[in-house]
């Protein structure tokens, strides 16, 4: 859903005509536009840095801004605990304000577990998708870095383990 916020109604609609394509392209993307004086603001959901700015600026460069925010938005995975950004390698704490620094298999991992969430994946899977292992690869790679993860964020994300495969849960933070 797009918001539109302006000064003025000439505005208005030439910033709905101009985003309307990419709301079709993403439309579960909550975005608020805000024009005030000369200054154009725009903020997407699930993205924490808004786009400003000092007006005029031209169609094309409006779009190609708001498509790379959009775009980093994919990347970002968010919880009321932490945010999991895999653009940046790391997970960071909301309520401490602090950055856990991830390799590049962690975030591998972590991203297909994410975008995975619906349902166990098997071992075989993941080390294929994540590793390019074959399926008669015996190692215990997966395990480490299941290891390494469940201990470097404090058992906040739970990589549970069944005879179906993995699938990833978070639990609450622990209150002190």
């Amino acid at each position: 859903m797009i918001a539109i916020i302006t000064e003025n109604n000439v505005w208005d609609k030439v910033l709905r005509d101009l985003i309307a394509p990419v709301e079709q392209e993403y439309p579960n993307t909550d975005i608020k536009v805000q024009c005030i004086s000369d200054t154009l603001s725009v903020t997407v959901a699930g993205v924490s840095a808004p786009l400003t700015f000092s007006m005029p600026i031209k169609g094309v460069d409006l779009l190609a801004q708001l498509e790379s925010l959009l775009k980093r938005k994919e990347t970002i995975f968010e919880t009321d605990a932490f945010i999991f950004d895999k653009n940046v390698r790391k997970i960071i704490y909301k309520d401490k304000n602090q950055e856990i620094p991830l390799t590049e298999k962690e975030v591998d991992l972590l991203d297909f577990l994410i975008k995975n969430q619906e349902a166990p994946v098997s071992k075989a899977q993941l080390l294929k998708t994540v590793w390019g292992y074959n399926d008669i690869v015996e190692t215990h790679t997966l395990e480490s870095h299941i290891y390494a993860l469940r201990q470097k964020t404090n058992g906040l994300l739970v990589i549970n383990s069944t005879d179906l495969g993995y699938r990833l849960s978070f639990t609450a933070p622990a209150t002190t």
